[in-house]
């Protein structure tokens, strides 16, 4: 059963805290509401700017459908896909790249994507190409070139239409990108065989 209640001041729902509560937020009525625990504010919408803020982290699960400008403040991590209009643009600081050190064999993981530098004489095996388009790696060999790193495509995946690719030779590059079925060299340093 759904009731109407005017307030003036405050609204507070006492007892257990199940269920689900909605407030409707008359603009008219109102420039602010702020969702408090004791003192605290734990989310304020207002209305004049229009604004939602929330405080301390939190988790948004679900779709979250943002129609103007996000501010971010602190540290914010993406959990999925984080999607933007075609045709916008990240402002401000640059994103940084993950940058990986590998000193053993390894299976690269969707985390490390990024810059992966590596010893000589180990294999960087690529994560499989289904449901990673878009992931890009660049692999750098940066000891001393005896035989050098080799990247390893998943199974039967192709780099550019090759199984593996081997470095040539101490601070060679190689930067690969996944389509969803495989790996495209799109920049090199050296000529990786």
């Amino acid at each position: 059963m759904s009731q109407q209640v005017k307030v003036y001041r405050e609204l507070q729902f006492l007892g257990a805290g199940t269920g689900v509560h909605n407030i409707v937020l008359v603009t008219a009525l109102a420039d602010a509401l702020s969702i408090k625990d004791s003192a605290a504010d734990l989310i304020v919408f207002d209305t004049s700017t229009p604004k939602i803020t929330i405080t301390p982290a939190t988790t948004i699960t679900g779709a979250a459908t943002l129609s103007s400008t996000l501010a971010l403040s602190g540290a914010m991590t993406a959990a999925d896909n984080l999607t933007m209009t075609a045709g916008k643009f990240l402002i401000g600081s640059p994103p940084k790249m993950t940058i990986t050190a590998k000193t053993a064999n390894a299976t690269l993981t969707a985390a490390e994507a990024g810059i992966v530098t590596s010893t000589d004489g180990k294999t960087m095996t690529l994560p499989a190409a289904s449901g990673n388009s878009g992931l890009r790696y660049i692999i750098k060999a940066i000891a001393t070139h005896s035989d050098g790193v080799i990247v390893d495509a998943n199974a039967s995946e192709t780099i550019d239409g090759a199984t593996t690719k081997t470095s040539p030779a101490q601070y060679a590059v190689l930067d690969i990108v996944c389509n969803g079925t495989g790996w495209h060299v799109i920049n090199s340093i050296g000529t990786w065989t």
